[in-house]
C-alpha cells in the first residue's frame, strides 16, 4: 500500500472512531431518554413514585369522606404511634395504640411503605388513590416475624415467662435480640391482620382494643404478630404471652409494664 493510500485509512479509521464516540455521547446523554439518565430514574426509590401522586392530588376532601371512620382511624393511630418512636430516646422498649379488632377495612385501607430512614404512611381508597398522606423521617417499619429462631430470640428475651416458670426453649438463651427489617411495605385492609412483602401475618391480641409494637432501636418499630398455636413459630408469638409479659392487669384494664414504655 503506498503513502497516500494509508493516509486515507489513517483518516478513515479517525472519522469512524470520531462518530462512534458521537453516538455514544448521545447513547447515554442524550435527553431524557439517555442510558445514564434512564439509570438514574430506575435508581430512584420506590416511594418517589407515591409522592409524586400525593403532589399531583392535594385535594381529597370528596375521596376522604367516602372512607370509613375505621380506615381513618387506623391510619391516625398508626401515625401517632410512630411519631412517639421517633420522638422517643429509648431502645429495646414497647409503644402501644388504641386498635379496633375485627374489622374489615372495605372502602380504603392502610398502607406503610419503609424506604431510607423513612416511613411513609398513607391512607388510600381501593382503586389504589391516595387519600391521605404522612411521611415520618428517622423511623422504618419492621416485622417480629419471618424467622422461627429470630423470633425465638425475640421470645426470650421478653415473653419467656408464664407464671413465673421460664419456658424450657428459653433455658440456654444467650440475650440476643432480633427483628426482621427486610420489610419495605405493610398493607392493613383487616385489623386483625397485615400484608407485607415478606408475608402474611396475624396481629390480633385477644379482644383488646389496642396493639403493642416494638422498637428495637433507634431506627425501627415493629409490629409483633400473633399465633394461635404454640407460643412461638416463624409467623409470630403466642398473645396471650404479650398480655401475660409486657401487660399488668388492674381495675379492669391491661396496662403496658412501665419499665418496658419507651419514654
Amino acid at each position: 500500500m503506498n503513502k497516500k493510500g494509508m493516509e486515507i485509512r489513517t483518516v478513515a479509521v479517525i472519522l469512524l472512531l470520531i462518530f462512534s464516540a458521537f453516538i455514544l455521547i448521545v447513547l447515554f446523554f442524550g435527553g431524557p431518554n439517555g442510558l445514564l439518565n434512564k439509570a438514574a430514574k430506575s435508581s430512584l426509590s420506590f416511594a418517589e413514585e407515591y409522592l409524586g401522586k400525593i403532589e399531583k392530588n392535594k385535594d381529597f376532601s370528596k375521596e376522604k369522606s367516602e372512607c370509613s371512620e375505621i380506615s381513618k382511624n387506623m391510619f391516625k393511630y398508626l401515625e401517632f404511634v410512630f411519631k412517639e418512636a421517633k420522638e422517643s430516646e429509648n431502645e429495646g422498649c414497647f409503644l402501644e395504640t388504641i386498635w379496633i379488632p375485627n374489622e374489615d377495612l372495605r372502602r380504603c385501607y392502610v398502607e406503610i411503605l419503609g424506604y431510607e430512614d423513612k416511613s411513609l404512611i398513607l391512607l388510600k381508597n381501593r382503586k389504589g388513590k391516595i387519600i391521605e398522606s404522612v411521611e415520618i423521617e428517622g423511623v422504618k417499619p419492621c416485622v417480629v416475624g419471618g424467622d422461627k429462631e429470630g423470633v425465638k430470640d425475640f421470645f426470650c428475651k421478653y415473653l419467656r415467662y408464664y407464671n413465673d416458670i421460664i419456658y424450657y426453649d428459653c433455658r440456654n438463651y444467650e440475650g440476643r435480640d432480633w427483628f426482621n427489617e427486610k420489610v419495605s411495605k405493610i398493607s392493613i385492609q383487616r385489623t386483625d391482620r397485615i400484608d407485607t412483602n415478606i408475608g402474611r401475618y396475624d396481629i390480633e391480641i385477644g379482644n383488646n382494643k389496642f396493639l403493642v409494637f416494638y422498637k428495637p432501636n433507634k431506627d425501627y418499630l415493629c409490629f409483633i404478630p400473633t399465633i394461635d398455636r404454640g407460643v412461638y413459630s416463624e409467623k409470630g408469638v403466642k398473645d396471650e404471652r404479650i398480655l401475660n409479659n409486657l401487660y399488668s392487669y388492674g381495675d379492669g384494664f391491661f396496662n403496658l409494664k412501665k419499665d418496658l414504655i419507651c419514654k
